[in-house]
């Protein structure tokens, strides 16, 4: 059932829906989030009945800060380093074609992406060839904008963090289906095609050193876009 709801989130809310996300490490969740306040990565104002309502800037940087597994006091940084990650790779599995189809930034085929990314309504397909060196804060805050409205986040939709040393990798993983958009229901591409977009250094998912992978799923995403101010939510 929709429902038109009013349910904004202050920082407080984003605190309490970090804690719900690292069920048992209620100290960290508190911690990623105050430092990037401190740091003034989210939306600024007062404090208690003054807090300012979070933006869909905010969310992406909520995403992050939950995610990395480094210090958790040093959260402001890695955030940030995460929000510069370049696009470097795309991958379309379409259970109609044998096998996924892979292709590099700078050899964008608006032919053979453009229908699977448009189905996410994605800045990345809206601009085409434009696109080339989106990074990840961008991509993150535009896919945010479009599913949250809805509460449309797939079972299973999730971002990974991987890393190994000093390198990171984040993926975007996105599955097929049936969502809503401002023009009603999608139903471009197969419905099962599954996209995947990777941000960062493709040389983490091949390395043999010991890799770390951190994995923020569905539920979580569609929690946290509840908070999203004045739009249309899906109600359990």
């Amino acid at each position: 059932m929709f429902l038109f709801m009013d349910t904004r989130g202050t920082l407080a809310d984003l605190i309490e829906w970090a804690k719900s996300t690292l069920p048992g490490e209620e100290t960290r969740a508190q911690t990623v989030i105050t430092t990037c306040r401190k740091a003034d990565l989210f939306t600024k104002g007062g404090r208690g009945r003054h807090a300012p309502f979070t933006k869909l800037t905010d969310f992406p940087t909520a995403i992050l800060a939950v995610l990395h597994n480094g210090a958790a006091t040093k959260s402001d940084e890695i955030v940030q380093r995460l929000w510069t990650l370049p696009l470097v790779l795309i991958k379309i599995d379409d259970p109609e074609r044998i096998g996924p189809v892979e292709q590099e930034p700078e050899n964008w085929d608006d032919e053979n992406a453009g229908p699977y990314l448009k189905k996410f309504n994605l800045r990345l397909a809206l601009h085409g060839s434009n696109s080339r060196g989106d990074n990840l804060i961008g991509v993150l805050t535009s896919l945010f904008s479009d599913l949250a409205p809805h509460k449309d986040f797939h079972r299973a939709d999730r971002i990974n963090l991987e890393t190994c040393g000093d390198r990171l990798a984040v993926e975007i993983v996105l599955n097929g289906g049936n969502r809503v958009t401002n023009e009603g229901w999608s139903g471009e591409g197969p419905d099962h095609s599954q996209v995947t977009l990777t941000f960062g250094d493709l040389a983490v998912s091949q390395a043999r050193a010991i890799k770390t992978t951190r994995t923020i799923w569905a539920d979580s995403l569609n929690e946290l876009s509840m908070m999203a101010p004045n739009l249309t939510k899906v109600s359990d």
